[in-house]
This record gives structure tokens, sequence and C-alpha cells, in this order.
């Protein structure tokens, strides 16, 4: 990416502050997608500037393919979020953080990220008194320590929680008065206020909408309040699509994974994922497993049993995927690995 794609919102900020940038939409996967065709003139994205300077790092590119949909409801959410937050949902590995992540690596806007657990408090977020020592070995001092949602708040990042629906929803309904575009007032640090960056983002990703877990399978999703979730833009990542998944494998292996391989094991995942919706399987494969099933299969590289067999196929998969399954399972899961690579699957 160079800056002479990038456009100045103002030219009011100091050079050492981060600075406001307008980028084309074809930025994103390098120029090979346009979610707007009828607009790549006229429709722009924010960003910062390449050379600016943050309190975190921005994240660094990981290669993912951008689904076109995808890639449209952030560019819109991340230009102007029009007072809501922004909820993505969707199955296990199916690239909701990681969509978030690379998104900010093409705009050089950082991401700081959250993990709701089912203890969570809504002081950790907006931040609270601690013992912290100046220096290593240093007595601690009691000391506020600001939290990620002020952080994000003051510095214009975007603030990324994880995990969302698994938080106490009496506790994250205290986000709401920053949800509704207001400055955030921390009484306990002498009544500090955060105003919002103009930057500033919400997105929230979860297994759930907000509604709770429908299928039972994910332990400790909670239904969350309906005037928390009333603030929210909702949308739905499913997995990528048959090249789009090919396309992931060959990228993250270096091409190490034959086009035609490849698309057998991406075959295999969406079997699988068949299987899980029809409550035949207890797990679904997704994306980061088949991934994960990619490496294997270049670390285990000429794997043989004791007559001389290839055996990276089974053995890789039964790493990543099949070792995790119920006992009456894997008969099952064997079948359907053994049906696309039909050539000499050893399971010894």
């Amino acid at each position: 990416m160079t800056t002479a794609n990038a456009t100045p919102i103002t030219d009011a900020q100091t050079s050492t502050a981060p600075k406001m940038v307008k980028y084309p939409i074809t930025v994103f996967n390098d120029g090979l997608l346009n979610p707007f065709p009828d607009a790549a003139k006229e429709k722009k994205i924010v960003g910062f500037h390449p050379k600016s300077k943050h309190s975190i790092p921005t994240p660094s590119k990981m290669g993912i393919t951008f689904s076109a949909e995808f890639l449209r409801d952030l560019i819109v959410f991340l230009n102007n979020p029009r007072g809501f937050a922004l909820m993505i949902t969707g199955e296990t590995g199916s690239g909701k953080t990681t969509g978030v992540l690379e998104a900010g690596a093409y705009l050089n806007w950082p991401v700081r990220e959250y993990a709701c657990t089912g203890d969570h408090e809504h002081g950790s977020l907006r931040g609270q008194f601690q013992f912290k020592s100046a220096k290593p070995g240093e007595p601690p001092a009691m000391t506020f320590v600001h939290g990620a949602l002020a952080k994000a708040m003051r510095n214009g990042e975007i603030l990324l929680i994880n995990e969302f629906d698994m938080g106490s929803p009496e506790e994250l309904a205290g986000l709401n008065d920053v949800l509704a575009g207001r400055p955030l007032v921390i009484e306990e640090n002498g009544d500090e206020i955060i105003y919002p960056h103009p930057m500033f983002r919400i997105i929230a990703t979860g297994n759930s909408n907000g509604g709770g877990d429908e299928t039972g399978d994910y332990a400790g999703v909670q239904s969350q309040n309906m005037a928390t979730m009333d603030r929210f833009r909702v949308i739905k990542k499913p997995y990528m699509s048959t090249d789009e998944e090919i396309a992931v494998i060959e990228k993250a292996t270096d091409g190490k994974i034959p086009t035609a391989i490849a698309a057998q094991m991406v075959e295999v995942a969406q079997s699988f994922r068949s299987l899980y919706l029809q409550k035949q399987l207890s797990r679904t494969m997704s994306t980061r497993s088949l991934v994960h099933w990619a490496f294997l299969m270049v670390d285990y590289n000429g794997a043989q049993n004791a007559n001389g067999d290839s055996i990276i196929i089974s053995y890789t998969v039964q790493r990543c995927f099949m070792n995790h399954l119920r006992s009456d399972e894997v008969d099952a899961a064997k079948r359907i690995v053994s049906d696309q690579f039909a050539d000499g699957v050893q399971w010894d």
C-alpha cells in the first residue's frame, strides 16, 4: 500500500498525531475485489496514514480473502457507524475476528482486542485502580489503570470485543451510554471524561446473535440485554466458499499444498459441517481447523507406517480434528476422508 492512494481527511492534525485518511475501496485483496462495482471511483473508506504512530501496533496482514458481502458490511460500518456498534455472529472458526484484524491491517487502523468471560466486570473494560509498580522490582503503588474501552475511545481504535455473548448481560449493559455516543465518565478517577475519538468503533463477535445459544454447543453463551443489543447492527459471517477456502490453504502454505489436494480437503471439511448440522458429529471443521490440517500436511510430509505406506492424510486429520470426536463418531468421519481421498488412505 502506498501513500499515493491515501487522501487526507483534514490537515488540522499535527505531524506526530495519527493522521486520518481515505483509501479507495479496492485497497482490499490487492485490488481484486470491489464490493461496490457501480461506485468504484467515488467510494472511499476511512483509515489511518501508513506512517501514523499509534499506542499499539496495527494488525499484520494474514492473507485472508474477503467475501464481497462481508467486506461490504465492514466498509459501510467503518465509514460511518451511525451511532451503532457492530455484532458479527457465526460458527466457530469462520473468520469473525480475523476478518476485522485483516481490515485493520489494510487500513492501518489499530485494533484493541478484549475477550469477554463469564466473570467479566465492566470496570475491566473502563479501567480500575490496581497495585502497580512503575519499574520491575519497585514496590507497587495504587494507581488507576485505564481499560481497553477507555484507551480505544481516546486513541481512535477499533475495540474488538471477542466472545461478547459470554459476558454477563448486567455488566455489558454498562456499555449502553458509550454505545449511544455519549462520553465515558470515570467517577472513581476524579470524574475523568473521555470523549470518543471520531475513529473510535466497537465491534463484537460471538457464536450467537445475543439471543442465547440455540444449538447447545457453545457452553457459557448467555442471552444479552435487549436494550444493549438494540444498539448493535448484526451481520452473519458464514464459512467461506469452496474457492475462497482453497485460496486460504494455498496462501497459508505458500503453495505447498497442490490445488487439487486443497480442493479435496475443503470437500472433507464441508462434509464434516453437513454431518455436524445433522447432529451426527459433535464438532464441526472450521476454516481454522482446515488451515491447521494444511499446516500439518506440510509438516508431516513423507510420514509412513511400518509397511512403508504414506499415512500423511490420516495422520494429520486425526490430530487436527478426529481426536476431538467422540468414539462413536470416528468411523463416519473416517469414511468421509477415505471416500474423498480414494487412493490409499491408511489409518494405521
